[in-house]
C-alpha cells in the first residue's frame, strides 16, 4: 500500500553500430521529502521575517556577503529595490559617534568574549534625521573558533529614546528648580538671621539698664519672639542645606544628662501652661560624655519633647 517517488533515467549507447538504451529506476522519496522540508522551513523563515517588526540581517562572515531584509531597509525610509544588500550601506549609515563602540561590541562577540552581540546606536534615515536601533546577533563558529555567519536583527527604540530624554530634561528641570529653591531659603535665612541676632543683642542690652516692670516684661517678650524666630530661621536653612545635600554635622565631646537638662529647662515652661508634667531618666549606663553635634541634638530634643507638650492634653510627659 505504500508509494514510493521513482527517479527513471535513460541513457543511449552506440556498441558496434547498434544503439542500445539502458534505463535505470531510483527510489527519490528520501531526497523528496528532504527537499520538501528544507522548502517548508524556508517559507516558515520568510513568513517570520515578513511578519516580524524587526529588520533581520545576515551577513557571510567569511565572504563579506550582507543580506538585508526588506523591514531591515523600510525602518530606515527605503523601500526593498533601492538600497543594495552590501555591508557598506549598513555601516555607512551608522552614526560617527556610535560607530566605534558598535565595532568594539561587534570584535567582543567575534572574538567570542560575549555569548551574544547587542548594541545600541544611531541610524541616519532617509529623511536624514537620525533613529535609534538596538542591534542584536550571534555569531556561529567553526570547530576551530573562526566566525563563519553571523544572524541578528534590528529593533528601531527612537520612540523609546526620546521618551528617556523627555524624563531625563524633566528631571533635571525638577533638580534645578529645587537647587534655586534651596539657594534661596539659605539666602534669605541668613539675611533674615543677621538683623534678627541684631534686635536680640540690643534687648539683652536694655534688659541690663533700669526698666520699670512693665518695661522689662515687654522687653522679656520681644527676646522671647526673636529667640522662637531665629530658631525658626535655623530649622529653616538646616532644611534647605539638606535638599541642596551641604548638611554637615559638627561631632564633639558632649555631657548628655546637661544637655538633656537645658532642653528641659527651655520646655518645662511651656508644659507648666497646660499643667503637664515633664520627667526624664538615663540608663545609669550611658556615659556622661558622647561625641554628638550638640546643636543638632538640642534640635531633636527640642522638637521630639515640644510635639509631645504640644499634643499631649493632660498627663505625664516622659524622656
Amino acid at each position: 500500500g505504500t508509494i514510493f517517488d521513482i527517479e527513471y533515467s535513460t541513457s543511449l549507447l552506440i556498441v558496434d553500430g547498434r544503439e542500445l538504451v539502458i534505463g535505470m529506476d531510483r527510489d527519490a522519496t528520501a531526497r523528496r521529502q528532504a527537499e520538501r522540508a528544507l522548502r517548508e522551513s524556508e517559507e516558515r523563515w520568510q513568513l517570520a521575517v515578513a511578519g516580524s517588526n524587526e529588520g533581520v540581517w545576515d551577513w557571510n562572515i567569511e565572504t563579506g556577503a550582507v543580506w538585508l531584509s526588506p523591514r531591515w531597509k523600510e525602518m530606515l525610509g527605503f523601500p526593498d529595490n533601492e538600497i543594495s544588500n552590501h555591508r557598506e550601506n549598513w555601516l555607512s549609515r551608522i552614526h560617527p559617534d556610535d560607530l566605534g563602540r558598535m565595532q568594539a561590541e561587534l570584535q567582543r562577540h567575534l572574538r567570542q568574549q560575549t555569548d551574544r552581540y547587542q548594541c545600541e546606536y544611531r541610524m541616519r534615515h532617509h529623511d536624514g534625521s537620525w533613529r535609534w536601533v538596538i542591534a542584536r546577533g550571534k555569531a556561529h563558529f567553526s570547530p576551530d573558533g573562526r566566525a563563519l555567519r553571523m544572524l541578528g536583527t534590528h529593533t528601531d527604540i527612537s520612540g523609546q529614546k526620546e521618551t528617556e530624554a523627555a524624563l531625563r530634561h524633566a528631571k533635571e528641570e525638577a533638580e534645578a528648580a529645587d537647587r534655586a529653591k534651596s539657594d534661596f531659603l539659605a539666602v534669605m535665612s541668613h539675611e533674615i538671621r543677621t538683623p534678627m541676632n541684631g534686635v536680640i543683642g540690643f534687648t539683652n542690652l536694655l534688659l541690663d539698664t533700669e526698666l520699670t516692670p512693665e518695661q522689662r516684661d515687654w522687653l522679656v517678650t520681644i527676646r522671647s519672639s526673636g529667640e522662637s524666630l531665629v530658631s525658626l530661621i535655623n530649622d529653616i536653612l538646616d532644611f534647605s542645606k539638606i535638599e541642596s545635600g551641604h548638611m554637615e554635622l559638627d561631632p564633639h565631646p558632649l555631657n548628655v544628662r546637661r544637655c538633656l537638662e537645658e532642653v528641659l529647662d527651655l520646655l518645662w515652661a511651656r508644659a507648666a501652661e497646660k499643667k503637664i508634667e515633664l520627667l526624664h531618666w538615663i540608663d545609669d549606663d550611658v556615659p556622661d560624655l558622647i561625641v554628638a553635634d550638640g546643636m543638632r541634638l538640642r534640635q531633636v530634643l527640642v522638637n521630639l519633647i515640644g510635639n509631645a507638650i504640644k499634643f499631649t492634653a493632660q498627663g505625664e510627659v516622659e524622656v
